[in-house]
């Protein structure tokens, strides 16, 4: 003799029971939802301000780079030689040396236009 045993349930009162949780747990998943949003918003965010400060520091380098061979190579950095006051020993000094270097000769035979030229320089 099989006996079963059956019992009907009130879907009714079940669904007024389960209700304020059903709701909770739908609450629930809108909340994790707009969580989510929020934290990639935020990481999309964090990610955009390091790739800017990488970009910043990379220009950075580029420019101390560039501005040290500058400096390194003469062209910048360097103040102009102040002139000597005419009359001065140094005038004098630098106003020879010019002459010398364009007088000087680049060959064994001298022009004779230059040889006067050196011969003056000498004299006076």
């Amino acid at each position: 003799m099989n006996v079963h045993t059956v019992t009907t349930t009130d879907t009714n009162a079940l669904s007024k029971a389960i209700s304020p949780m059903l709701s909770k747990y739908q609450d629930a998943i809108q909340y994790n939802a707009i969580l989510v949003k929020k934290s990639d918003e935020w990481l999309q965010n964090l990610i955009n301000v390091a790739t800017a400060a990488e970009a910043a520091g990379r220009n950075l380098s580029s420019m101390t780079k560039a501005a040290n061979r500058a400096s390194q190579s003469g062209m910048g950095g360097k103040t102009p030689k102040e002139e000597p006051k005419e009359g001065s020993i140094a005038w004098y000094d630098t106003r020879n040396a010019n002459k010398n270097l364009l007088l000087k000769p680049t060959c064994k035979r001298v022009p004779p236009f230059k040889q006067q030229l050196m011969n003056s320089n000498q004299r006076g």
